[in-house]
């Protein structure tokens, strides 16, 4: 596995050769969570200037193909609490474990921050979604992503990764 662990200075560097990277990993996609302007959107906002939380992105890539993403970002600055906010796999490699593998390589990279609780909203028609996250340790929370972390989608259901301390 190759994966590319990128913090804010890098993406910073390197925005138009990830953006690319997505761009062709959407391309032809229907699903409509394959909208390059609001991943791009959304990573301008999290990794801006303005924008003091910590957070990175990580990349699967294979053969120079994006075949998985994710990205986290700190909450608000809480201390140790960490959102999940994209996960996407290119259409031509789901249901092969690339997701999970992916997920998996960014939670370990969390230890570096001390993260106590990654939170993380799915729409609930997501299965495969739910899926993924119930098999690397999530849990419902019993409530929408909005009661988690305010501003959040009030559409999605809220899951809680807890790290053992």
């Amino acid at each position: 596995m190759n994966f590319e662990y990128i913090e804010k200075s890098d993406y910073l560097l390197n925005k138009e050769k990830y953006i690319d990277l997505i761009k062709e990993m959407f391309r032809g996609d229907t699903n409509k969570l394959a909208n390059e302007n609001e991943i791009e959107n959304h990573l301008d906002f999290i990794f801006s200037k303005q924008f003091s939380n910590n957070a990175f992105l990580v990349l699967q890539i294979e053969d120079n193909k994006l075949i998985s993403m994710i990205n986290f970002f700190e909450y608000n600055n809480c201390l140790n609490e960490w959102c999940l906010f994209s996960l996407f796999t290119n259409r031509n490699f789901r249901k092969q474990g690339y997701g999970e593998k992916t997920m998996l390589f960014a939670i370990s990279k969390l230890k570096k921050y001390k993260c106590t609780k990654l939170i993380s909203g799915i729409e609930g028609e997501n299965i495969p979604s739910i899926k993924l996250h119930e098999k690397v340790g999530f849990k419902y929370a019993n409530c929408n992503w909005d009661e988690l972390a305010s501003g959040f989608p009030e559409n999605h259901l809220g899951y809680i990764y807890n790290f053992e301390k």
